[in-house]
């Protein structure tokens, strides 16, 4: 502090919304007995918040000189909502060695704004995985509460991160999946809209809401409904023609074993047998695949299904679903060691039919997929 440049800074304390512009008045007096010159600098603020109205002040002894400082911090996020703390500094030309600082405060204050996005906005399968952006634009850190809905309140709404902190200028992104209720058996995918909704906390904002689809697709597709109906319907038998002979008796004899041959073959297609089908499968963490079990027109009364995979896969769970798409028990995990898993059919299950049965297999890993074959076995109880 030089005895021989007094300063004065008015006001040493301002608030300022981003934006806006105010002023501060910087006296200056020289109280030498020579005439000098007088630089001043601003310290703590980017420069390009700020005008000095004179920046080299020549002063004769006792007198004084004025300098504005208006000041105007911009609205965005580099202007940061807090305090500045603000230094001007007088030096004398004619002694370099001789200068006067003053100390002041400024406190910029909050504004808030956000963008909201989701992306995709739209999805298709048995679940939705989605990513929930938001941007912080303004100049003060946000806290949010996340929240998504349904007009049905049927889907389930699994943030990452439900309550997330996104500070200035920064942008965050929030994995979100989405799980219908109810999944169909077959037939075209249903459709599920819903909105997803963030709401700043402490109010200091207006919540914003952004829509979301999900076509569930069904268990069993299309084609795959096509290909089970050809594996199930089973050809016609082909008709026998009978040789022409003269004698009535081994004529007789001709129809009467053909006659028993018929029952037999009759008795052979409609007697529950064993049989076996494989499906392939390539299930990435988190999902799950679904199999149309390719029941004869009578069941059998018991389904031995084998799971055998390579990759990162832990366990797989594995579930025989009845037409109505509940499930015969709840799901059984799997491993390469202990790869079979039965289902029993009881007598109340067997009269709902041949079509509709579903084995879902799901790979309960969180990282790694599944990649390998499913093995059904049909047959009767010994």
């Amino acid at each position: 502090m030089s005895e021989f440049i007094r300063v004065t800074m008015v006001p040493q304390n301002l608030q300022i919304y981003p934006g806006d512009a105010a002023e501060v008045s910087i006296t200056i007096q020289n109280c030498s007995n020579v005439v000098d010159s007088f630089l001043i600098e601003v310290q703590g603020l980017d420069s390009s918040w700020f005008k000095l109205s004179v920046l080299n002040s020549s002063l004769m002894p006792r007198d004084e000189g004025l300098s504005i400082i208006t000041i105007s911090p911009p609205k965005s996020s580099d202007a940061a909502a807090r305090d500045y703390p603000i230094t001007v500094r007088v030096i004398s030309q004619k002694d370099p060695t001789q200068e006067t600082n003053v100390t002041g405060n400024l406190e910029v204050q909050p504004f808030y704004t956000y963008s909201l996005d989701l992306r995709p906005q739209k999805m298709t399968g048995p679940k939705g995985s989605y990513s929930v952006i938001i941007a912080n634009n303004g100049n003060a850190e946000l806290d949010f509460a996340l929240e998504g809905r349904d007009p049905e309140d049927l889907c389930q709404f699994r943030f990452d991160n439900r309550q997330p902190r996104v500070l200035p200028g920064e942008t965050a992104e929030i994995p979100l999946d989405v799980e219908p209720g109810k999944r169909p058996i077959r037939g075209r995918p249903k459709p599920y809209n819903f909105t997803l909704t963030a709401s700043p906390q402490r109010d200091v904002s207006e919540p914003k809401t952004v829509p979301g689809g999900l076509d569930v697709t069904p268990r069993i597709g299309e084609w795959l409904a096509r290909t089970v109906g050809r594996v199930i319907r089973r050809p016609a038998l082909p008709r026998l023609k009978l040789p022409r002979v003269g004698n009535r008796k081994i004529l007789g004899a001709v129809i009467a074993a053909v006659c028993l041959l018929g029952v037999g073959i009759l008795i052979l297609v409609t007697r529950p047998s064993a049989g076996e089908y494989t499906g392939e499968f390539l299930i990435e963490p988190g999902s799950d695949a679904s199999f149309a079990v390719p029941l004869a027109k009578s069941p059998p009364v018991k389904i031995m299904a084998q799971a055998e995979w390579q990759g990162a896969a832990g366990f797989l769970a594995v579930t025989l679903l009845k037409p109505d798409g509940d499930s015969v028990q709840t799901p059984v995990e799997v491993t390469r060691d202990a790869s079979w898993v039965d289902f029993e059919l009881d007598q109340n299950l067997t009269p709902l039919g041949v079509d509709g049965w579903v084995v879902n297999v799901k790979n309960t890993s969180a990282r790694g997929q599944a990649d390998g074959t499913l093995k059904l076995i049909f047959s009767d109880l010994d």
